[in-house]
């Protein structure tokens, strides 16, 4: 099924030129984050990761037209949840490949080995994607519960929470080592950026999985989706 997905986006070519054109700014943010301190790194480098989440979500449409109707899916021997996953696969590949190459820029133009964090973000950012793709259909139902929302919020909140929830998720838990590495350039650091980046792509693979799961039943007519 690989191959479908790559020929997929090769017949899109737009949004291939598009994740090149959003790992610039997330590479350029990434550089200003090292020479911040404090707060503002931390801003910024969740800035960086925003681009990079924007470019490696349009590598994620196959998965987006699968979950549009997953009558599509009929063709594929694999549970739904199982071939969610599977569309993770090659979004990471040409993610990866895009991060290294805006990594070798960097290095090129005089930037430190800890342009190289770039690549590590990825997994993590494409299973975010994963995540928001598996969400099903719209929950408008949720905007109209502000009543039961905790401190009297706003539904509204409620449905951008849910609409959003893997890059709401991955961009803050990213920022706190990735910063971290970004300002020192140390072994360490770049070790502890790359075992969270691990820990949490498998989180959200798995979030993503359990989201898929449903998403065949919440087709069903009359079925309202879960959180």
């Amino acid at each position: 099924m690989f191959w479908r997905d790559a020929l997929s986006l090769l017949r899109a070519p737009a949004r291939l030129g598009r994740a090149v054109l959003l790992t610039v700014p997330a590479q350029l943010c990434a550089v200003l984050a090292h020479g911040t301190r404090g707060g503002l790194s931390w801003a910024v480098t969740a800035v960086a990761l925003i681009f990079g989440y924007l470019a490696v979500a349009q590598l994620l449409e196959p998965a987006r037209i699968e979950t549009d109707d997953v009558r599509r899916a009929s063709w594929s021997p694999f549970p739904f949840a199982g071939l969610m996953l599977r569309h993770a696969v090659v979004p990471v590949v040409l993610g990866v490949v895009l991060a290294a190459a805006g990594s070798a820029v960097v290095m090129s133009a005089g930037g430190g080995a800890e342009a190289w964090l770039a690549p590590v973000a990825v997994p993590a950012l494409v299973a975010a994607g994963l995540v928001n793709a598996c969400r099903g259909a719209a929950r408008r139902d949720l905007m109209y519960r502000s009543s039961q929302v905790a401190g009297g919020g706003s539904g509204l909140a409620v449905f951008a929470a849910w609409y959003a929830a893997g890059p709401a998720v991955a961009v803050p838990v990213l920022a706190v080592p990735f910063s971290g590495a970004l300002r020192s350039g140390s072994l360490v650091s770049f070790g502890q950026a790359a075992v969270v980046g691990l820990m949490l792509a498998v989180v959200l693979l798995q979030w993503a999985w359990s989201r898929a799961g449903k998403l065949p039943a919440q087709a069903r007519p009359g079925h309202v989706g879960q959180l």
